[in-house]
């Protein structure tokens, strides 16, 4: 196997690279046909199903572009890109953009980090507290350059 792969390290970098663009094809694809609220609510659920689904890949989406790797930081932009493009609906260009883009990331992830550590252990409803988490997002980017 060796003969073909360099070691160890390029093949978690080939099941990360795997791992990034699938994340962005289904990312992509619950965003298709939809914008604004809708798009975020489908992105957002799509993100939470593919990260319970496939929790050591969701990690490897996580780490930002090994500098100096094209392949990745492609991989890592494309992903952005479906983000940069829902956010554009709601006037959300340059660093708008980037900052509710970090501003998404950061929410969706918490949650989906919590739940699949198994840190919401309290017997009340996940999917009412993920649907509220996405109805504050949404608020929050409809309001977000009034908020400044």
């Amino acid at each position: 196997m060796y003969k073909h792969i360099s070691g160890m390290p390029a093949i978690k970098r080939g099941i990360m690279l795997l791992a990034k663009r699938d994340f962005c094809i289904v990312l992509g694809q619950a965003a298709i046909g939809k914008s604004r609220d809708d798009a975020i609510a489908s992105v957002a659920i799509a993100y939470r199903d593919w990260a319970r689904n496939h929790p050591a890949q969701y990690s490897m989406t996580m780490r930002a572009p090994v500098p100096g790797d094209d392949e990745d930081a492609a991989a890592s932009m494309a992903i952005l890109n479906v983000i940069v493009v829902i956010l554009a609906g709601y006037g959300l260009l340059s660093d708008d953009a980037i900052d509710a883009t970090r501003y998404l990331r950061s929410v969706l992830h918490g949650f989906v980090a919590l739940e699949t550590e198994g840190a919401f252990q309290m017997p009340f409803d996940l999917e009412r507290s993920y649907s509220r988490l996405v109805e504050c997002v949404i608020a929050a980017l409809a309001t977000w350059t009034r908020s400044l």
